[in-house]
């Protein structure tokens, strides 16, 4: 299986065309590579390769005419990393569809699916400032699993939920809600403090010059 992928005609996936497809997930596998730093210091960095077969394109860019693709995701060890970046984004969403399951990842192996690039908040560097800070860029993420269940998008329900409200006020509230907290990445993404900000960006809830929250 791996020398028909490395034989194929496929574009590289960095510079791949592709959206959103579907397809059946042959296998994934982790790739280390190393690069220099300005100082000279040698760096390893790391990516998971998720290798398609069966490839419908659902969205691209430019024609994709192969039947396979290969979608390339950098890595950043969760024990490790700040969040806000690709690979938490395709974790989350998996945390979405299948809440609680550790093993999701592996169980993603033999299945059609279908993935987007999608906004996420993701922290990026300001040419400007050089500062790192949070901004919405596109990132893949699984959209659905043939067999998994969809869960209830809540974005609009928790939106509403903060009309008028402090946001102490209203993670107090989402915490009572039986609807919310029956999804755990709902529930981390308020203990850890992200999913006001991810609203913010995603223009789904407004704060005004009091700190008082509004749907957008």
């Amino acid at each position: 299986m791996q020398d028909t992928f490395r034989r194929s005609g496929a574009a590289p996936s960095a510079q791949s065309p592709l959206r959103r497809l579907r397809g059946n997930l042959a296998e994934y596998k982790a790739e280390t590579t190393e690069f220099y730093r300005d100082d000279g210091s040698k760096r390893q960095s790391m990516s998971i390769s998720f290798n398609f077969k069966d490839v419908e394109v659902l969205e691209a860019t430019e024609p994709y005419p192969f039947p396979i693709a290969t979608i390339a995701v950098p890595y950043a060890p969760p024990a490790t990393s700040r969040g806000g970046n690709r690979w938490e984004a395709l974790a989350k969403s998996l945390r979405t569809l299948m809440p609680g399951d550790d093993n999701a990842l592996d169980k993603l192996v033999g299945q059609t699916q279908e993935w987007a690039q999608l906004p996420a908040s993701i922290r990026v560097r300001n040419d400007e400032t050089q500062q790192w800070e949070n901004a919405m860029a596109d990132a893949w993420q699984v959209v659905s699993v043939d067999g998994v269940a969809q869960p209830e998008d809540l974005t609009d329900y928790i939106s509403a939920l903060a009309e008028g409200k402090t946001e102490q006020q209203w993670h107090q509230t989402l915490m009572t809600d039986q609807r919310v907290i029956s999804r755990p990445d709902i529930v981390t993404s308020i203990t850890e403090r992200k999913l006001l900000d991810a609203l913010l960006l995603a223009n789904k809830i407004s704060r005004d010059a009091e700190s008082i929250l509004h749907r957008a």
